[in-house]
C-alpha cells in the first residue's frame, strides 16, 4: 500500500502485536486495539516490546478502550515506554467509535504532553527525547488534536466532529 501512494501517511490496523513485516507496507502499524486492562497486562507481560525497538515510536499506534480516568495516565506512560508514538484511550467501551471524547480528554491530554517515548532510535526534538504533544482546536471541525513529533517529523491524531 505505502508503494502506491504519497499522498499522506499510509496506516495498517493488525490490531495487535505482529511482525517486523508490515514496516515496509505501511508508515504506522496500529499495533494494540483492545481494552485498558488487556493493554496493562500486555505491558507487564512485555508483549509491547522486543522488535519494535528497532523503529522509531512514530510508527506504532495503540487504541485503548474502556479507559478511566484512573488508568489513563498509566496507558499513555506505559505506551510511550513500549515504544509507541500514538495513542488514544477511550472511555467507551469495544469497538471504539471515536463518536465522542472520553470523559478524561484533558487529563489525556495533559499525560500525553508530558509523555517520553523511549525509542534509542528516535531522532531527539529536544535533549530529553521525543515529543508528544496534544492540543485542542476549536477552528473548522477538529475537536482536539494530539501530535507526536520527532525531528522534522510529525503524526497528529485529530478527532472531528
Amino acid at each position: 500500500m505505502k508503494s502506491v501512494t504519497n499522498n499522506g501517511p499510509v496506516e495498517i490496523n493488525p490490531g495487535e502485536i505482529t511482525s517486523s513485516c508490515y514496516m515496509s507496507a505501511a508508515d504506522i502499524v496500529q499495533d494494540f486495539e483492545r481494552t485498558e486492562i488487556q493493554f496493562q497486562d500486555a505491558y507487564t507481560a512485555g508483549t509491547l516490546q522486543g522488535w519494535m525497538q528497532g523503529y522509531p515510536a512514530s510508527r506504532f499506534a495503540a487504541t485503548i478502550s474502556t479507559g478511566t480516568s484512573g488508568g489513563v495516565g498509566t496507558d499513555v506512560t506505559e505506551a510511550a515506554e513500549s515504544g509507541i508514538g500514538n495513542v488514544y484511550v477511550d472511555d467507551l467501551p469495544e469497538p471504539v467509535t471515536y463518536a465522542t471524547l472520553p470523559a478524561f480528554w484533558s487529563t489525556e491530554v495533559s499525560d500525553v504532553a508530558a509523555a517520553k517515548p523511549a525509542n534509542p532510535f528516535q531522532a531527539l526534538c529536544d535533549k530529553d527525547g521525543p515529543c508528544l504533544n496534544a492540543t485542542s482546536s476549536a477552528a473548522g471541525s477538529v475537536v482536539d488534536m494530539a501530535t507526536f513529533s520527532s525531528g522534522d517529523s510529525s503524526q497528529n491524531l485529530a478527532l472531528y466532529n
